[in-house]
């Protein structure tokens, strides 16, 4: 397994983007195996940049992911406004707006991550 490899074939599910592939993968995992020394730079950099956050700014952020992968040349109102839109029964959930979509958008920006 290539740890590197975070390009996995996705659907967008009830809470962002859900992968077999990475969930198969996830299964696969020997309990004993340090996989943080053979993760790429940038996926360090990333996944210590998202281990603090809460599980609402992880699916967002893994939406917008999702939905700008699927659409290249989306810009970035348009992109807030779609997630926004698919999300917007745990926005309102969570008591949140479209400007809470548009600052994880930022945030990720940012710190190239998107």
């Amino acid at each position: 397994m290539d740890v590197n490899n975070v390009n996995r074939n996705h659907n967008l599910y009830l809470y962002g983007p859900y992968s077999s592939e990475l969930t198969r993968d996830y299964y696969d995992i020997p309990e004993t195996k340090d996989m943080v020394s053979d993760l790429d730079e940038n996926v360090k950099k990333i996944l210590i940049f998202l281990k603090d956050k809460n599980a609402l700014y992880l699916e967002i952020a893994a939406t917008l992911d999702s939905v700008k992968s699927k659409n290249k040349n989306i810009n970035n109102n348009k992109l807030v406004e779609m997630v926004s839109d698919l999300k917007s029964n745990r926005l309102e959930e969570k008591k949140k707006r479209s400007d809470y979509v548009n600052d994880v958008l930022e945030d990720l920006s940012k710190n190239n991550i998107i």
